[in-house]
């Protein structure tokens, strides 16, 4: 009896363990979308001289 419960603990742990690491997976992968966008659009900034007038925050001031 004891060995099925562990058993049906451990399937448990293992569906939440692949759970939490896909949810890791999209989060980094969203992370670096967003890295990436932001980098194209201070390209675009800087390439057009549009920074004057934008007001944004550098993550390089945090």
């Amino acid at each position: 009896m004891w060995s099925r419960w562990i058993e049906i603990i451990l399937q448990r742990h293992r569906r939440k363990e692949a759970d939490l690491d896909q949810a890791s997976r999209r989060i980094a992968l969203s992370i670096e979308r967003y890295r990436s966008l932001s980098r194209e659009i201070q390209t675009e900034v800087r390439k057009n001289h549009f920074a004057k007038n934008l007001i944004y925050r550098s993550s390089d001031e945090d």
